[in-house]
């Protein structure tokens, strides 16, 4: 007779195979005679819906049946469940208690995800010196998900010696393969926070997370192909790693592909494509994108030219932040285009977009003959791509 270890062997290979009956039947036999795994392996079958119907209130009854018979890894999945209230009740107290038996237990997935509960304030009063001391233990079970935790919570809070730790834990944790930490160690080298500013390093470590499918990482990686920095300049690789981060949901990505159709920047001008990823970046909250949707639609390009949708356009973008909005909203009073003209209007935006930094704003007014020292140095004019940041 096979004993459980072997039989658990078998239903895992099954798996594998795709062969979830023959797994689910071995699960069940086990199960039946108290193993805990089994009941685990149950609750992800469940869970997934892998070989079963999918159902979260089954896979939580397994999770807790193996959760009470002493397994940490099954406690740490009913206490998400708990947290977020799948296939249970929420109970974000109950979450914790379950979590912080497993972690108390020296599990080291379960002590990163206390820390992040304390961080958060989940189940349990905030109280980051808590979090960081259980990522500190995780950190030294060598858990390379527990150093960029610990990384983003001293950057979040620390000012100079102690962000050389995050640095270094990133490091750690970057070299160890994780993608997230290389996007995030990437970005300290592109801005120059933290460690010196170094080009070909961020293109490395951006390299490392964008094979990952990191779409932040993607886009940056662009942004380097698109100026040139770390490695020599080329747009049509630009513009697909842009396309890529847009199509795995980096809004600023899908801004840049919507310049990048509308300028020909990288690919031919496809106004009607650019008009697309443009509504995906404002959905996503770009500014930006609303801006150039109103500029497309005042001057015709790929739609019906329409002032007024254009006017709201550049409004909801000027709310937003958009300062080249504003401008825009200017020049449609000093044009009279869709609203009365208005020199005096036009000013009033022209000015409120010169005080958000604006060299175009600044241009009209001084064109207009008004005073523009107030706004000190011209800044130098806007490239073609614009990026969020």
């Amino acid at each position: 007779m096979k004993d459980a270890d072997q039989e658990l062997s078998e239903g895992v290979k099954f798996i594998t195979e795709g062969n979830c009956r023959k797994a689910g039947r071995i699960f069940r036999r086990l199960a039946r005679r108290n193993v805990a795994e089994a009941m685990f392996n149950l609750g992800l079958m469940y869970y997934d819906g892998n070989g079963v119907k999918q159902d979260h209130m089954k896979a939580a009854k397994w999770y807790t049946k193996a959760s009470d018979r002493g397994m940490d890894t099954a406690k740490l999945n009913l206490a998400i469940m708990y947290l977020y209230g799948e296939g249970v009740k929420q109970d974000r107290e109950r979450a914790f208690s379950l979590m912080q038996e497993a972690a108390d237990n020296g599990y080291d997935r379960a002590e990163a995800q206390l820390g992040i509960m304390y961080e958060n304030g989940y189940g349990t009063e905030k109280d980051t010196a808590m979090a960081k001391a259980w990522y500190r233990s995780a950190v030294q079970q060598g858990l390379p998900e527990a150093r960029l935790l610990l990384a983003e919570l001293i950057l979040q809070e620390e000012n100079g010696p102690a962000r050389g730790e995050a640095a270094e834990l990133l490091r750690e944790a970057a070299d160890a393969g994780l993608g997230p930490a290389q996007e995030r160690l990437g970005l300290l080298y592109y801005l120059g926070d933290t460690v010196p500013y170094d080009a070909a390093k961020a293109f490395e470590l951006f390299s490392k997370a964008a094979d990952q499918d990191m779409p932040d990482a993607q886009y940056f990686l662009a942004c380097l192909y698109s100026d040139g920095e770390g490695v020599p300049r080329d747009e049509a690789k630009a513009f697909e790693l842009f396309t890529k981060a847009a199509d795995n949901g980096n809004t600023d990505a899908q801004f840049n592909v919507g310049v990048a159709y509308e300028t020909g920047i990288g690919v031919g001008i496809d106004y009607n494509k650019a008009i697309s990823w443009y509504w995906a970046a404002a959905v996503g909250g770009s500014s930006d994108a609303v801006c150039n949707l109103g500029d497309m639609y005042e001057n015709g390009r790929g739609i019906e030219k329409d002032y007024e949708v254009a006017k709201k356009l550049y409004g909801i973008a000027s709310e937003h932040g958009s300062s080249l909005a504003t401008c825009s909203l200017g020049d449609m009073y000093r044009l009279g285009e869709g609203v009365e003209r208005s020199p005096e209007t036009a000013e009033k935006y022209y000015r409120r977009s010169a005080e958000q930094g604006c060299p175009e704003a600044v241009e009209e007014l001084r064109k207009m003959g008004k005073d523009v020292s107030m706004y000190g140095k011209e800044v130098s004019e806007r490239t073609e791509v614009q990026r969020g940041r």
